[in-house]
């Protein structure tokens, strides 16, 4: 797997437009060209403020295979949460501690707000539009009837329009990689997103999958937040019963 450590570089240009020196944004001009190296300094500097600390993700183990209640897919902390990255994809989320640097946010996504303290950046240097990395929820034995994904959306702008990165919600069943019923995630202006995902009477996992860093030569980043999700979930058993009575 790519590791996104010292991604979103371009060796070409002497300093990060993200940069508070305004030399850097002048001579690179609105478009963001993102230079850092997580994995040596620990921090997003000049890129999302050093205020902010950038961490190798984990997901929060659990004995049961299955989800029991929708609680246990609720992700507004990432300390504390169950959703893991894809093994099969080229990119892994990491995620973000510390105080966003405003300025710097508008910049790269043009928004005036801010994430929470905590949330989940996927980032890339220029990558093939087919590269992805994806968040993977806790297995679902069972959903009788739609439930609701929310969570907070930003990414970054790009030169050319349509070349920003994207973000996808799909299910897949469990232990198929097949995406089923993809929806293409659109920003917002409060950056709030709702996804409603359909009844699925046989174990499935929800996929959030952020591709298209083919941007030249920023390459992109996503950012996401207060993953929460809203279901009736039941178990395999009394799924298989219910569906055979209908």
């Amino acid at each position: 797997m790519f590791a996104v450590s010292p991604c979103l570089s371009n060796p070409h240009l002497p300093c990060s437009v993200a940069s508070s020196q305004s030399s850097c944004r002048s001579a690179h001009g609105a478009v963001t060209s993102f230079q850092h190296d997580i994995y040596a300094t620990g921090q997003y500097q000049g890129f999302l403020g050093d205020r902010v600390q950038a961490r190798a993700y984990s997901e929060l183990r659990s004995e049961s295979e299955f989800a029991v209640t929708d609680e246990e897919l609720q992700c507004t902390n990432v300390t504390t949460c169950t959703w893991h990255n894809d093994a099969g994809d080229q990119l892994d989320w990491v995620t973000g501690f510390g105080e966003v640097a405003l300025t710097k946010l508008n910049i790269i996504t043009g928004s005036t707000i801010v994430p929470g303290s905590n949330f989940f950046i996927l980032a890339s240097d220029t990558r093939p539009q087919s590269f992805s990395g994806s968040l993977i929820s806790k297995a679902i034995a069972c959903q009788p009837s739609s439930g609701l994904l929310s969570f907070r959306y930003w990414r970054s702008r790009a030169r050319v329009a349509g070349q920003e990165p994207d973000l996808d919600v799909c299910t897949r069943r469990v232990p198929d990689s097949t995406l089923e019923h993809c929806l293409t995630i659109e920003t917002t202006p409060n950056h709030t997103i709702l996804a409603s995902i359909p009844p699925i009477f046989e174990p499935f996992e929800i996929v959030i999958r952020g591709h298209g860093f083919e941007n030249e030569p920023e390459g992109g980043l996503i950012i996401l937040d207060s993953i929460d999700y809203f279901a009736r979930l039941d178990s395999a058993e009394n799924c298989a019963v219910r569906e055979h009575n209908t």
